[in-house]
């Protein structure tokens, strides 16, 4: 078998050829090692500035938190030296939302709640005081909280001991009340009331003795702040009702229905109650005058110098126009329980008098507009 010619150079063209195949190849990857090097400097840089953004923003927010806590503190502390306790518990408690942990906050905001008579929810302040002070280290030597500490226990303590006096004295009020011994009953409830004016059923009880001394306008005040301080049921609006009948407040003894009926709606008595009183109410009103005409801001009533506008009101006669409520409604049922009743749309200033009619200038108007037509009544 014959070689071929010029095989060693063949082989040798084949042997160059194969090394600069494997040059090339080597520069490829090294191009790609040093594309994935560059790559993964610029990642790890990203990384780096994403990190540096992120610890720069909560640097910034916690910044802006703590100077909003020192703000919300420092105002909350010149309304509580004021005196204007509730405006100084919100900023306690809007210090609280942005620092849950603060001792500072949760004291201040027992002392507000305290001077609002809310002693249970002073209480509830200062036990937080007492429950962060056990989570943290005891052992640490100087503790410029420890004063906070102390106050909170000295607070809970003085106001465990108004909670318990005023329940002892409404326990006695009520023994007094069942011997028929109104007048040390209703000292008791008193007490029990200024001790711990949070307590809805020591401002009813007082309210129910003040109704059988027939003293109604101070009744009608201690049921309305029973309703304020969470009684619902449906004789405490019977009762307020009754107050109001009492003393001639035939308005805000409807009210006092409707209230109630609006969180008892299946209270017969209520019902029954609010019919009867807006029956009477609307029975009774008989308007002063009618609008017939509007312009702009003046309007004209059927009513002058012939028909009882004495002579020379003009500017100094004031006036009511009113409007028809929607009658009340059972929720159940639909029934119309309680006839319409009138409220204040606006008011009217007398600017000329002639024999049958009067022009009047409109001084104010609710949303609901005054119209041709509306009733008009003598200002209260």
């Amino acid at each position: 078998m014959s070689v071929p010619p010029n095989t060693s150079k063949n082989f040798e063209s084949a042997v160059i050829f194969s090394i600069g195949a494997e040059n090339s190849r080597c520069s490829i990857y090294s191009r790609v090692a040093l594309f994935v090097a560059t790559f993964s400097v610029c990642c790890m840089f990203v990384q780096s500035a994403i990190c540096f953004a992120q610890h720069t923003e909560k640097f910034r927010v916690g910044k802006a938190k703590a100077l909003d806590y020192d703000q919300a503190m420092k105002e909350g502390k010149d309304f509580f030296s004021s005196g204007n306790h509730g405006r100084a518990l919100d900023k306690f408690k809007t210090s609280l939302v942005i620092r849950p942990t603060s001792e500072e906050a949760h004291y201040w905001a027992g002392k507000s709640a305290s001077a609002l008579g809310d002693l249970e929810g002073a209480v509830y302040h200062w036990q937080q005081v007492l429950k962060l002070r056990e989570s943290k280290d005891t052992n640490l030597i100087q503790d410029p909280n420890r004063s906070v500490e102390d106050l909170a226990k000295l607070s809970i303590k003085d106001a465990s001991a108004r909670i318990n006096e005023a329940a002892l004295r409404f326990g006695t009020g009520l023994r007094y009340l069942e011997a028929g011994d109104w007048d040390r009953a209703l000292a008791q409830f008193r007490r029990a009331r200024e001790i711990d004016p949070s307590r809805a059923e020591y401002h009813e009880r007082e309210a129910d003795v003040l109704m059988d001394k027939e003293l109604y306008e101070l009744a009608a005040a201690c049921y309305t702040a029973a309703e304020a301080r969470g009684a619902r049921h449906e004789q405490l609006f019977v009762k307020l009702g009754e107050a109001y009948y009492r003393l001639g407040r035939s308005r805000e003894e409807v009210e006092s229905y409707r209230r109630g009926m609006a969180m008892n709606s299946n209270a017969l008595l209520l019902k029954d109650k609010l019919r009867e009183a807006s029956a009477k109410l609307v029975n009774t009103f008989e308007p002063y005058a009618l609008i017939v005409t509007r312009n702009g801001r003046e309007v004209i009533i059927n009513k002058g110098t012939a028909t009882g506008i004495p002579f020379g009101q003009e500017y100094a006669l004031r006036l009511q126009v009113v409007a028809a409520m929607n009658p009340v409604a059972d929720i159940a049922s639909s029934e119309v329980i309680a006839a319409p009743y009138t409220q204040v749309k606006g008011e009217l200033l007398v600017t000329r008098v002639e024999e049958r009619i009067a022009y009047c200038m409109i001084t104010s108007e609710t949303s609901d507009g005054i119209s041709v037509g509306d009733p008009v009544v003598p200002s209260r």
